[in-house]
């Protein structure tokens, strides 16, 4: 029996229902959608084990947005369940970060098979901490450690956000590449304005850490 938790992602409702209550039999925690929607916030809050995608969802590919997820999340073991047979976007699937692609229809024993094989990858227990000179983050469970041990949550925004600041330190990040890749322009920049404001608000323990602001430009982490 398992804890694992996945997240699955299927249009068809009813193929979707029956696979997903097969793989809670199989000890699977299975959170089971219909759309490609508020899928990168749902990885941040959720931070599955594992990830079960069909290339097409309703009008979306998921092949689009997979790039994106394998670099926030490059230890998160995807599945491509898909119907098409295609060469082409078989070998695209592995291209933009999949670990395995199964074809439908498929036997519930493959896909456990597949995904159980996946989990059992050692490179999957690694767990990364930053340090952002006095403070730690627990990229994990999205932890905020300071200086005087205090623990703040961060939220799935202010990680992203965060992870986009520090992977690109010393280096302006632009306004325009954190609304497209975070918030997809589905929210207004007013959004991000505030998720810089309580980052800053976080980090003010240590006058070493800065978050610079270029006026019209981007943001610059520092420390």
């Amino acid at each position: 029996m398992t804890n694992n938790k996945l997240i699955y992602i299927e249009d068809d409702q009813i193929l979707g229902n029956l696979i997903t209550q097969a793989l809670a039999e199989n000890g699977f925690e299975v959170d089971f959608r219909t759309t490609l929607n508020g899928l990168q916030d749902s990885l941040a809050s959720l931070l599955p084990d594992l990830l079960i995608l069909d290339i097409k969802v309703n009008n979306q590919n998921c092949l689009d947005i997979l790039p994106a997820i394998r670099s926030q999340y490059p230890q998160l073991p995807v599945i491509i369940a898909s119907s098409h047979t295609d060469g082409t976007e078989i070998i695209r699937s592995y291209d933009t970060g999949a670990n395995h692609y199964i074809k439908k229809p498929y036997d519930i024993t493959e896909l456990i098979f597949q995904i159980r094989k996946l989990l059992q990858q050692p490179e999957k227990q690694t767990i990364a901490m930053w340090t952002i000179d006095t403070y730690q983050v627990d990229t994990t469970k999205h932890l905020l450690i300071c200086p005087d041990k205090k623990i703040e949550k961060l939220s799935p925004k202010e990680f992203l956000v965060l992870q986009k600041l520090y992977s690109n330190k010393k280096q302006v990040v632009t306004r325009k590449q954190l609304l497209e890749e975070i918030w997809r322009n589905d929210l207004s920049e007013e959004s991000l304005n505030n998720i810089i404001s309580q980052l800053r608000k976080k980090f003010t323990q240590d006058k070493c850490i800065s978050i610079q602001t270029y006026p019209c430009i981007g943001y610059q982490l520092d420390f």
